[in-house]
């Protein structure tokens, strides 16, 4: 017995999705990834295809979410879009909507992982790019090949993920949902750097004891917390942290600061979350900070400020995080990203994209190195110190425009190079003015400077830097500290890296000379 649509009220950008979906299960593909942004309204496009394939009657669908937690707010959301109750079961023991009868049913990864798959005909598996062992199993299963699966996620960027999913339908990007409204104006600040030098690697991303113990030193914690006074304007503010301890200390320094702050992270029962999500709703706290949660499945859009704490690799946590603060709400325009780590090398939000599923083999291997390495970093204006992304020269904080550096040389079809007139060591750049040259002087003492803070050098430090970098001391032309903690510019960073790599192959080589029959150069 069929039954009547309910007709659900799409926006233009899930109207062209779930039409794209509907081309692609009609020419046969089974196994389809959307990729659409968080915010987008990827459950309310699922509640339309669900309730589409019903009207065809006969029809059953399963409904996955990535945990347990996220079981009664999705059913709220399917009630939200129009789903009658009657329609829901839930595949959860003592569950009060457990009834195997009903032609939808919802259910956890974990659950399905423990017993018989019902029978179905249409699959929905939301935060596909988590990829869960026990889904992989049920796709490969003979009995369901030809079963149609929908994959949502924001990010499906995951390694393998191509594997078995085979067709990617790519929405908007996020600068264009933005120019149409449908997602606030991201405002991204990067006011200090974490020092990762001889941190360990685990799992392609930053080991995490390592990341925890320079994360929660003092200097770097109230750093985070002077930020958010300064950039956060008392906006609700989510704080993405690396480990319990990290969060736990970064509550503490909020406290210190008079500032309320609340905690989560991912052991806590649904009900003391609610609880703490509540106190940020109503202001009672002006910050959350969380662990091993709130990066999916969380419709909090009154939060306006997301305070990253955690240096990572990972371009799917990042972008995760980040668009918890950009859901529309009528409260507020924007979102203040606070980026206290400096994980701009990873993009700007605005640039992150892939735009395909990574099948296992290694030329995507490959080809993933590549984009990594080619990847271009947010760029720091130099007036206000917001990033930008990386093609945009026009900063969309202040306003500001930096010249183009460029001679023409008349008469000369060829393009020449020119050394920069600040360039002692023999760098290449731009010809500069007096003026700007002096700039550049100031910035990069400024930045060397602001390392000296960070890290607990001498203050001589950075003018031995920037001896190093200009051929002379910073006296000879009236450069001091401007008093201001700026943001470190990338290429400060990158310099002061390879000066390290330089001092310890010259430092070898002259133990080498002193030592030749050292075993260490056998």
């Amino acid at each position: 017995m069929s039954r009547a649509s309910l007709d659900l009220i799409l926006r233009e950008h899930q109207t062209k999705a779930a039409e794209e979906i509907s081309a692609a299960f009609g020419r046969g593909d089974r196994r389809v990834v959307l990729e659409a942004l968080t915010g987008f309204g990827k459950t309310g496009l699922a509640c339309h295809l669900i309730d589409k394939h019903l009207t065809e009657g006969g029809k059953r669908v399963i409904f996955t979410a990535p945990a347990i937690s996220l079981i009664d707010q999705t059913v709220d959301r399917f009630r939200g879009y129009g789903i009658p109750l009657g329609d829901i079961g839930v595949l959860q023991a003592s569950h009060p909507l457990t009834n195997p009868y009903r032609p939808i049913q919802i259910a956890s990864v974990q659950t399905l992982a423990r017993r018989a798959i019902p029978p179905s005909t249409f699959v929905v598996i939301d935060e596909v790019h988590q990829r869960f062992d026990s889904i992989d199993k049920w796709m490969d299963d003979y009995m369901w090949q030809e079963i149609p699966f929908l994959g949502l996620s924001a990010t499906p960027w995951s390694k393998g993920l191509g594997v078995r999913w085979k067709t990617l339908i790519a929405t908007d990007t996020l600068p264009d949902l933005t120019e149409k409204g449908w997602f606030k104006r991201l405002r991204y600040f990067r006011p200090s750097v974490l020092d990762t030098t001889g941190m360990r690697i685990t799992a392609g991303d930053y080991n995490e004891k390592d990341l925890s113990e320079a994360s929660r030193e003092v200097h770097i914690l109230s750093d985070a917390v002077q930020r958010w006074v300064e950039l956060g304007q008392g906006r609700p503010t989510i704080a993405f942290c690396v480990d319990r301890a990290h969060a736990r200390s970064m509550q503490e320094r909020f406290e210190l600061s008079n500032i309320p702050c609340g905690y989560i992270d991912g052991t806590m029962d649904q009900e003391l979350r609610d609880i703490e999500e509540a106190k940020l709703r109503t202001g009672q706290v002006k910050v959350i900070v969380s662990v091993g949660c709130l990066t999916t499945g969380i419709d909090w859009p009154y939060v306006s400020c997301i305070l990253w704490a955690r240096k990572t690799k990972s371009k799917i946590l990042w972008i995760q995080g980040i668009g918890r603060g950009l859901r529309p709400h009528p409260d507020t325009s924007d979102c203040i990203l606070i980026d206290c780590v400096g994980n701009e090398e990873l993009g700007h939000p605005y640039d992150v994209r892939q735009g395909y599923l990574h099948d296992g083999s290694a030329a995507h291997g490959e080809r993933q190195k590549r984009e990594k390495e080619q990847t271009k970093p947010a760029r720091c204006c130099v007036q206000c110190k917001a990033m930008k992304p990386a093609n945009v020269r026009t900063c969309p904080e202040c306003g500001y425009t930096p010249p183009a550096y460029t001679r023409v040389v008349e008469g000369d079809a060829k393009l020449t190079e020119f050394k920069s007139e600040t360039s002692k060591n023999g760098a290449v750049g731009p010809l500069l003015t007096k003026e700007q040259e002096r700039q550049e002087r100031q910035e990069w003492f400024d930045s060397f400077f602001v390392i000296t803070r960070q890290r607990g050098y001498k203050e001589g430090w950075a003018a031995f830097c920037y001896k190093d970098r200009f051929g002379d001391w910073p006296s000879a032309h009236g450069i001091k500290w401007s008093g201001v903690l700026m943001p470190v510019d990338p290429k400060v960073e990158s310099w002061i890296r390879a000066r390290a790599i330089r001092h310890a192959k010259a430092k070898a080589k002259q133990s080498k000379r002193n030592n030749p029959n050292s075993s260490l150069y056998r």
